[in-house]
């Protein structure tokens, strides 16, 4: 299991509000301050999670490529995050990646 999701009839269509609730909010974020050590891994990762999430809503399902990269970025993404909380400094890119990483974790469990 790689995260959150629903259950039930409704389930999809509650995972999809849900995204599109987060995506609405996160599409507009400027890309965070984050430690020069991560700066290359989280940008891609930013740009890979965030184009699937972005082709999903546009798509409503995602092909095997990039079904493929949700599931095996989340948890890199998942690494990574630890790193930004405390005592890192860094609460505005761990709260940006935390809804990303929220975001691709409801994709991947669709």
């Amino acid at each position: 299991m790689y995260g959150p999701r629903w259950a039930g009839p409704q389930g999809k269509h509650a995972m999809v509000g849900e995204v599109r609730r987060l995506w609405t909010d996160f599409a507009h974020e400027p890309f965070p301050d984050i430690p020069r050590t991560d700066k290359s891994v989280l940008a891609e990762l930013d740009t890979w999670l965030a184009g699937c999430v972005s082709t999903y809503l546009a798509h409503g399902s995602l092909d095997a490529v990039r079904r493929r990269v949700v599931t095996e970025g989340a948890p890199a993404l998942r690494r990574h995050l630890a790193r930004l909380g405390y005592p890192a400094g860094f609460p505005e890119a761990f709260q940006y990646f935390r809804v990303l990483l929220t975001m691709t974790e409801l994709v991947a469990n669709t």
